[in-house]
């Protein structure tokens, strides 16, 4: 399992700064809105910060690539 932390990227609305153990990527903010649902984006507005973890294989944001937005 991977554990994934997201953030804003500071200065953005429509991007979302994604970390876990070995690295960061910037992804759009749809992407999360379309892979991670409404309790994502709702945690980001509220919060600013949104947890969760996912298997490494059936991950649909760029975990184990360097793939900036």
């Amino acid at each position: 399992m991977l554990n994934l932390t997201l953030r804003w990227v500071p200065g953005t609305l429509n991007r979302v700064q994604v970390n876990h153990s070995t690295a960061a990527h910037e992804v759009l903010l749809s992407l999360i809105a379309r892979e991670l649902g409404r309790p994502a984006i709702d945690a980001l507005h509220l919060k600013g910060l949104y947890r969760t973890s996912v298997s490494p294989s059936s991950s649909p944001l760029p975990v184990e690539v360097n793939a900036a937005a």
